[in-house]
């Protein structure tokens, strides 16, 4: 899918709680990814600082820190970072 050029995909990816209410998915872990993936270049994949941790020791994925991002209504900045796969 990742070659395919009229497929252009965003991702963020964030750790916390998420709640299922009637039909709908809310809670932080959606609010945040949905910041960090208006972030992301088309066909990219940024994470937040708490996927990070969690993945920071795999050897096959080399993490590329983005920096310290202002999120839209937020009132923190959110460390974002690129993980890669060494191909």
């Amino acid at each position: 899918m990742k070659d395919d050029p009229e497929l252009s995909l965003c991702i963020g990816i964030h750790i916390r709680d998420v709640i299922f209410e009637d039909g709908d998915i809310l809670g932080d872990g959606v609010n945040v990814a949905s910041r960090i993936e208006q972030l992301a270049e088309p066909g990219g994949i940024y994470i937040s600082e708490r996927v990070y941790y969690n993945i920071r020791n795999k050897p096959d994925i080399q993490i590329i820190f983005l920096g310290e991002k202002l999120m839209k209504n937020f009132i923190f900045k959110l460390t974002v970072y690129f993980p890669a796969t060494s191909e």
